[in-house]
């Protein structure tokens, strides 16, 4: 079926005033569509502002030993840092405490305080940092350092201070 076309003359005339008042008043209100689209743009606007919390209060992703404050994982199991146990443990974690057992080119082997042996991947861009004992004076404004200790009374107890490069 085919439509037809109105004529010529019916697209220049005015229409009626009286009948576009009352298509306007039939069409007036909230229509479901805009009730949709507004229901999704808040829900877009949700999502939006999680995504920005989580970015601002979420880890920045550094290895437990680099944050601040951040104490190392003990492996599987082990209690960790300031905070006491920690639930990301085992060669998942980001971070191990322990000692070495032998590196194998690209391979090293830690075995944790419990006993388990963990292999670490080494890589080209490795960063390998020798601490030094030290004292107290060596302790700087500015310095940057990582905390391993105990909470006591409100603060942390320092069992062990390690100064960042």
């Amino acid at each position: 079926m085919s439509q037809q076309l109105p004529d010529r003359d019916d697209l220049l005339t005015q229409p009626d005033q009286s009948t576009l008042d009352a298509e306007l008043r039939e069409s007036s209100g909230t229509s479901k569509v805009t009730v949709v689209l507004a229901a999704v743009a808040l829900a877009g606007a949700a999502f939006a502002g999680g995504v920005w919390a989580h970015s601002a209060l979420a880890d920045d992703g550094q290895p437990a030993a680099a944050q601040p404050g951040g104490g190392m994982v003990r492996g599987p199991g082990g209690g960790g840092g300031q905070g006491g146990p920690r639930s990301n443990s085992g060669p998942v974690a980001r971070g191990i405490t322990g000692t070495v057992v032998r590196v194998d080119g690209q391979q090293m082997v830690i075995k944790t305080e419990n006993g388990q042996e963990i292999t670490v991947a080494l890589a080209g861009d490795t960063k390998v940092q020798v601490a030094t004992p030290g004292t107290v004076a060596d302790l700087t404004n500015g310095a940057t350092v990582a905390v391993q200790g105990q909470p006591e009374n409100g603060t942390i107890k320092a069992q062990v201070i390690t100064k960042q490069p």
